[in-house]
C-alpha cells in the first residue's frame, strides 16, 4: 500500500499538470494582444480576447480549485472555506496576496457567468493585466511540488 503523503502528492502532481497546460495556452493568448489592441473590433482580435479570458477563466478555477486545494490536502490543512485557502497559499508563498485572488475569483465569475457584457473592455484590460501573475503561481506551485 502507498503512503498516504504520496498519494497526496501524486494528485498535486496531476493537478499541476493539468494548470501548465491550461497557462501554456492562456499564455499564447495573452501574447497575441498588446494593451493597445484591446480596445480594437475587428474579429481576430475580438476572438483572441475571448479565448483569453475563457482561458483565464479556466486557470484561475484549475488552480483555486484542483492545484491549491490539492496543496492544502498535502500540507494536511483542514481548509475546506476558500479564504483558508488562499491564506495558506499566501504563506506559503505561492501567491502574493489573498486580495489579488479574491479579485481573480470576482473577475472569473464576470466572465463565466458574463454579467458585465457592455463593459467587455474593462473585462479584457483587467484579465490581460492580471493573466501574468496567474501564470506565476504555476510557477510557484511548481517549485513547490519540486521541493526547490
Amino acid at each position: 500500500m502507498s503512503d498516504p503523503l504520496d498519494r497526496k502528492k501524486r494528485l498535486l502532481e496531476q493537478q499541476l499538470a493539468y494548470a501548465r497546460k491550461a497557462a501554456e495556452t492562456l499564455e499564447y493568448s495573452w501574447n497575441k494582444i498588446t494593451p493597445d489592441k484591446i480596445d480594437e473590433h475587428d474579429q481576430e482580435t475580438q476572438e483572441t480576447l475571448e479565448a483569453m479570458t475563457a482561458r483565464f477563466a479556466r486557470l484561475e478555477d484549475i488552480l483555486v480549485k484542483k492545484v491549491f486545494r490539492a496543496v492544502a490536502a498535502y500540507e494536511l490543512s483542514d481548509c475546506e472555506r476558500l479564504i483558508d485557502v488562499l491564506n495558506l497559499m499566501e504563506k506559503l508563498g505561492l501567491i502574493d496576496e489573498v486580495e489579488q485572488w479574491i479579485e481573480f475569483k470576482d473577475l472569473r465569475n464576470l466572465i463565466v457567468h458574463e454579467y458585465e457584457l457592455d463593459n467587455l473592455a474593462a473585462i479584457h484590460r483587467k484579465v490581460y493585466q492580471s493573466t501574468p501573475a496567474l501564470v506565476d503561481s504555476v510557477g510557484r506551485v511548481a517549485a513547490y511540488a519540486s521541493g526547490d
